[in-house]
């Protein structure tokens, strides 16, 4: 689930909603090497193991066409979060 924000599947990235919460499409998370070039037109968002977000398993980088147009106190005062599990599944 993606929490905050709703993923536009057309183009493929993570865009601001007034939804509450939205479901993902299959997903696959993958490690690399973090450079700052890979870092532009992303967002670091929290990943929690279920939606009580009390714990906290990574910070991952998605693609947001309009991370660097939004503010990024914005993305953090509105809770924008993957959650792994969810109640609703």
């Amino acid at each position: 689930m993606l929490e905050g924000a709703q993923w536009a599947s057309g183009r493929g990235d993570v865009v601001l909603s007034d939804e509450l919460r939205c479901s993902l499409p299959t997903s696959r998370l993958r490690w690399c090497q973090r450079s700052d070039s890979a870092a532009k037109g992303c967002l670091r968002l929290p990943l929690y193991l279920n939606e009580a977000r009390k714990v906290l398993v990574a910070e991952v980088f998605v693609p947001a066409a309009n991370a660097d147009a939004v503010p990024k106190h914005l993305w953090s005062q509105r809770g924008v979060c993957l959650v792994l599990r969810s109640a609703t599944l």
